[in-house]
């Protein structure tokens, strides 16, 4: 057997974003015996190289199947359209190459795990009473119902893990509540504090606008406290998740 393996990721103009990316890649790699060997890396849009031409490269290297690892939280729009489409534009040129493409990662016992830690870290910014104080956790968003079910459940879980503190969800983008609609819920209510935590795994545009949202938010509301908190990023613990699923599948 010699398999090959392809991390798939969303990809960003942010050349931070890509850095980070590529790090957390080797740390999982680090994590996988004898993991160099057939690996390498490809994005779904904007960052070279496509998917389609990675998926060429393990060809040509010899790998006798592919495991597709997206290192992506939900599945949405990426995994139901683009991805395969990609496998498709590759498929003359595999010659019937099998193709296993693993699930997103973002409902992994790790990933709670590393959210709560993040909303703790948060709440360590200020010293306020629950009472008088929320949380929301940040999503992407999207438009798939499957997904926000997703993130409503890990939200669940990560509330469960910071009682009594209040925790609220909303979304950047897609359906669902805006951080904009939430914050003003939270206002009328007479919430003032609030800790902003993003559930997104790597830095780029939405992680660099965020304070300038938050800012303005802010800005027309005075005597709110909203403090941003980090995103996922490369904590061990999600590397160590990653590596957990490709090595159970190769």
């Amino acid at each position: 057997m010699k398999p090959g393996v392809l991390f798939i990721g969303h990809g960003t103009r942010r050349r931070h974003g890509v850095v980070e990316w590529l790090t957390f890649v080797r740390q999982v790699v680090a994590w996988v015996p004898n993991g160099g060997s057939r690996m390498t890396c490809a994005f779904v849009e904007i960052e070279p190289p496509t998917i389609e031409d990675a998926l060429r490269k393990l060809a040509a290297a010899g790998a006798d199947q592919i495991l597709a690892v997206p290192l992506l939280l939900f599945a949405a729009g990426h995994m139901h359209i683009d991805i395969p489409r990609a496998f498709a534009l590759a498929e003359n040129d595999l010659h019937d190459l099998p193709i296993r493409l693993l699930k997103p990662f973002g409902d992994e016992p790790e990933f709670v795990d590393v959210a709560s830690l993040r909303v703790r870290e948060a709440l360590g910014l200020w010293s306020k009473a629950p009472d008088e104080s929320a949380i929301v956790l940040l999503g992407r968003g999207n438009r798939e119902p499957s997904a926000q079910q997703a993130f409503a459940q890990v939200a669940r879980s990560v509330a469960q893990r910071v009682v009594p503190w209040r925790l609220e969800t909303a979304y950047l983008a897609g359906t669902g509540c805006s951080l904009e609609q939430v914050l003003d819920a939270l206002w009328v209510e007479g919430v003032r504090n609030v800790a902003v935590v993003p559930f997104l795994w790597f830095s780029g545009w939405l992680t660099d606008t965020l304070p300038t949202r938050v800012g303005k938010w802010a800005s027309a509301h005075p005597g709110a406290d909203v403090r941003i908190g980090r995103h996922l990023g490369g904590h061990p613990l999600l590397a160590q998740a990653v590596a957990r699923q490709i090595q159970a599948h190769m």
